[in-house]
């Protein structure tokens, strides 16, 4: 892993952390800190720190449109230069919000 211009070297701990995270970013970090054998304290420690160092980028959720009461016509997030999400729900007025968002940003060209 590469931190700024270092890399990072990550023990066995580590490693089986994000493995255990990117199958369920939402374990309880009792059952985290049980299977890999460390205190709870430890864990999150350990957890902020590959979050600091930038391994760490971030936890998602999956949503499935088709558990939603509404109908979704189109679920977008938009990620801005001040790195604000942007949830938007078909009208007019979050439309018209949503287009002046982007002819704010810098154009985006593509080789």
């Amino acid at each position: 892993m590469v931190a700024g211009n270092r890399r990072l070297k990550l023990d066995r701990i580590d490693v089986e952390i994000l493995r255990t995270l990117q199958e369920n970013a939402r374990v309880p970090l009792k059952e985290l800190a049980s299977k890999v054998g460390l205190s709870i304290p430890a864990v999150r420690a350990r957890i902020d720190r590959l979050v600091d160092l930038g391994v760490i980028k971030g936890f998602t959720v999956i949503v499935d449109p088709s558990r939603i009461a509404e109908r979704v016509r189109a679920l977008i997030l938009c990620k801005s230069q001040q790195t604000a999400l942007v949830i938007c729900r078909r009208s007019s007025e979050n439309s018209s919000r949503l287009k002046r968002s982007i002819r704010s940003q810098a154009p985006i060209i593509l080789p």
